[in-house]
């Protein structure tokens, strides 16, 4: 059995609700379509490149330009996500 009740909300609390609704939906979005979250916390440059969406010598030409790695082991270098996020950042025109 469904029992359905009608709700009438005064249209000025409607509206604040649509727009609350509206602006969770762009920051969700925002945030699922931002490459950054894709990444775990120290990504190699495997992940980063496929992240990204660059190849290997655009990884190289930014670490020349600064962009930070953590050595874990001796064959094993990765990247911090914030260190990854300060460079680009710090690209910004």
């Amino acid at each position: 059995m469904r029992v359905t009740v009608p709700i009438n909300l005064p249209p000025n609390l409607e509206d604040e609700i649509k727009n609350k609704i509206a602006s969770v939906i762009v920051e969700g979005a925002e945030q699922a379509t931002n490459l950054y979250y894709d990444l775990p916390p120290y990504p190699n440059k495997t992940q980063l490149r496929k992240a990204l969406g660059v190849g290997n010598d655009k990884i190289e030409m930014w670490i020349a330009e600064g962009l930070r790695m953590t050595r874990f082991s001796d064959g094993d270098h990765r990247f911090d996500r914030e260190d990854i996020r300060k460079f680009f950042n710090d690209r910004k025109l």
